[in-house]
């Protein structure tokens, strides 16, 4: 199993003060969009990305129109989801993206609210 690189998402790029805030900020949109997740306080980046993978991988095998819906909602670009979905990893680099997008969504939050 692949380990989750912070610096792919720009997370080690964060002012450590903030880091804390958005992780929880990351946890708890991830679960919006993922509700069958269960996602504890323990849980860190790399935690959520092992999840997203299992449950990305189910997701194209299974339920390929839910996954769909989902990154419609999570608003990934359609480009970066064909190239990942042609990848020699699907689940991962969709996995990645996901993550990608919603920590760049809470730090949008954080900076705008």
């Amino acid at each position: 199993m692949s380990t989750f690189d912070e610096s792919l998402i720009h997370f080690d790029q964060v002012k450590s003060d903030e880091r804390q805030e958005i992780l929880l900020g990351t946890k708890k949109l991830t679960v919006e969009y993922f509700n069958e997740l269960v996602v504890n306080e323990n849980n860190d980046l790399n935690d959520l990305y092992q999840m997203l993978v299992k449950y990305i991988h189910y997701q194209l095998d299974k339920n390929f129109e839910g996954l769909l819906n989902l990154i419609y909602r999570i608003d990934l670009k359609e480009k970066e989801f064909v190239s990942a979905l042609e990848s020699e990893k699907p689940a991962h680099n969709l996995s990645l993206l996901i993550l990608k997008r919603i920590v760049q969504k809470v730090i949008l939050r954080k900076r705008y609210a």
